[in-house]
């Protein structure tokens, strides 16, 4: 006779404690499964925060600098234990609203169905500003097996909607809609393929990051629509002595790239880059080449990874 056990669902405070417990957990050990679930690199910002002096944010994460341009996407995290409640919805709001948040994430251990309709409404009706999630916590075991902690994704964000909401630019909206269908087809080639670097979510902007063991800059891919190439470059975001010391030894980095390479150190700014540019021809409207393009940017990719990861270590 083959016998069966029974799943058991474990209530949050028999594993974690009091919920400030629960949150300090999600923003250390836990953090991996927010990562996961939003399928983003996040830095924590801190537990039981007040970045505005006035409101006690339960997890502030931010987007990790090297996968954006720009100032790094802040992340807002409210956690709680039973059913999703009003005073968590409302703090919810006004903490993405004080801190400017990118993502607001709202993890709880029961949904009422009315809180999952409105975070979809929201979603539904607001531009790429703000995003909106919504997961239940559950730690689940099996028999005699190991407790399991999972993430059930509720609401989401839909990018193309949120995309076509951001603008009434229609040819601008197709081509964010489009780059999010390239890079998302360019993630699923890295994973398959099995490559020295991780792939992450494809997005609608031009350029698509991949890091290189330092937090002081990272590869970006760029789809130059407008001229029909690929730009690959070295993106350093904040650091002129960098800059200044691989050009320094200009002649060595391009020695061991293996051609030349367009310097630009943007004196205007503060990022920088190193980059060379290849696939003249390029169209991301194809989507029939798409697989082909992929393959010629992982092939580069994966010459260049290890190169640049090279030029790094010597320069440290």
């Amino acid at each position: 006779m083959i016998k069966f056990s029974k799943k058991e669902n474990i209530p949050l405070k028999e594993v974690f404690g009091d919920e400030p417990k629960f949150t300090k957990w999600l923003a250390s050990d836990g953090l991996e499964y927010i990562k996961q679930a939003l399928n983003v690199e996040l830095i924590t910002e801190g537990t039981e925060v007040s970045p505005n002096n006035k409101f006690t944010v339960d997890i502030l994460l931010s987007v990790d600098p090297q996968y954006t341009k720009g100032e790094p996407d802040k992340i807002v995290v409210e956690n709680q234990y039973g059913v999703t409640d009003h005073q968590h919805f409302s703090k919810l709001i006004t903490y993405a609203v004080t801190n400017e948040a990118k993502y607001a994430v709202w993890i709880a251990e029961d949904i009422h169905p009315e809180h999952k309709r409105t975070i979809d409404w929201l979603n539904a009706n607001t531009n790429d500003n703000i995003n909106f999630y919504l997961f239940k916590a559950v730690v689940e075991k099996v028999g005699s097996q190991e407790q399991c902690f999972v993430l059930e994704p509720v609401c989401e964000p839909d990018d193309e909607k949120k995309v076509r909401m951001s603008s009434s630019n229609k040819k601008l909206n197709e081509l964010k809609i489009t780059q999010k269908k390239f890079w998302t087809n360019l993630s699923y080639k890295i994973s398959e393929l099995n490559c020295p670097f991780n792939g992450r979510k494809g997005l609608p902007q031009h350029w698509y990051n991949i890091g290189v063991g330092s937090s002081q800059c990272h590869i970006s891919i760029c789809a130059i629509s407008q001229e029909n190439k690929i730009r690959v470059e070295l993106w350093i975001p904040d650091n002129k002595a960098l800059y200044d010391k691989l050009l320094n030894q200009k002649e060595a980095v391009e020695k061991v790239i293996g051609h030349e390479l367009i310097w630009d150190r943007k004196d205007d700014a503060k990022a920088s880059s190193i980059s060379f540019e290849f696939l003249h021809g390029f169209d991301i409207y194809d989507e029939s080449k798409y697989d082909e393009y992929a393959i010629a940017i992982i092939d580069e990719l994966k010459d260049h990874f290890y190169k640049f990861e090279t030029i790094l270590k010597k320069i440290k």
